[in-house]
């Protein structure tokens, strides 16, 4: 029987393995990021900016997702742009320059 700092261990060793196994597998995938809503239902916020561009928790939308999905291993990505498709556009180059597109 383990105990239980073994089994602790055990189960942090198959965790990492699982996380490696599934970052090579990611490596070789495209993020598809639908950012094209006109966000009706933000207004008045989505007046001057997109939906994805408006700040939670210190950060756009669209940053919360791009950090989570580069983390993962994510290299290559397409944005479907619409309504201020030019405001992603500039702020997806200028904070994200190493990022694929």
């Amino acid at each position: 029987m383990l105990s239980s700092v073994q089994n602790s261990a055990f189960i942090i060793s198959c965790a990492e393995l699982s996380f490696h196994n599934y970052s090579s597998i990611f490596a070789h995938m495209k993020a598809v990021i639908p950012v094209a809503g006109i966000g009706t239902r933000l207004r008045p916020h989505t007046h001057t900016q997109p939906k994805a561009l408006i700040p939670i928790a210190g950060k756009p939308i669209l940053a919360h997702i791009i950090d989570s999905l580069i983390t993962a291993g994510i290299k290559e990505y397409v944005f479907i742009i619409g309504y201020m498709g030019d405001k992603i556009e500039d702020y997806i180059t200028k904070s994200y320059p190493e990022i694929k597109t």
